[in-house]
């Protein structure tokens, strides 16, 4: 028992910090769902009061075949292309909340960014009604921009992608090294203890 008790104090002390993704933004509740061809999607238009680094994006979709879905941020206003995803693989399992791979992009103070995703199957994604929101520092201005044919459509519509948005956070992990020696220090420990005198 003393020896278990020593060794949850070297896992704990021996820790360090890995990367989890926090989610910091959720649009409003979905108040519809429109189909899509492969290559066209919903952006959701967006500006922030603060910098921000965001780390992942999820889209509400439902893909009608295993695809995969590409992970876009343009210019609002230029129509100029800021990030693009490499295609990132999903099963058909039905209308849920797909999350990018992570990446690191900076959301700048005075400029407004169009974030979504296109499939490359079809695919029915969830929509919001004029979904202006502010959480935090993050606004969806409402009004959404698209993509058809895989082509950045400026013009403003009247409904907003269901859409996540998350940063890095932090959860300790125990180092694997540190796990190793101190499972090798109680094997030993335990066969000095069962030597007989």
């Amino acid at each position: 028992m003393r020896l278990t008790l020593i060794a949850a104090a070297l896992v704990t002390a021996c820790t360090f910090a890995q990367a989890a993704p926090v989610q910091v933004f959720e649009s409003s509740a979905a108040t519809g769902v429109t189909t899509h061809a492969a290559a066209a999607g919903i952006m959701t238009r967006f500006e922030v009061s603060a910098g921000t680094t965001i780390t992942n994006i999820a889209i509400e979709t439902d893909l009608a075949s295993a695809g995969g879905l590409q992970y876009f941020i343009f210019n609002s206003i230029t129509g100029a292309l800021l990030y693009q995803s490499a295609l990132k693989a999903f099963a058909d399992d039905g209308l849920a909340f797909k999350l990018s791979d992570a990446f690191s992009f900076d959301l700048n103070v005075g400029t407004r960014y169009a974030i979504g995703a296109v499939a490359d199957v079809v695919n029915v994604q969830s929509y919001v009604f004029s979904g202006a929101l502010t959480v935090g520092a993050i606004s969806s201005l409402g009004k959404n921009q698209n993509i058809f044919a895989g082509v950045f459509d400026d013009r403003l519509f009247l409904t907003d992608g269901r859409i996540r948005l998350f940063v890095n956070g932090t959860t300790a992990v125990p180092e694997p090294a540190t796990l190793a020696l101190v499972g090798l220090g109680l094997l030993a420990a335990s066969a000095i203890r069962r030597k007989p005198a």
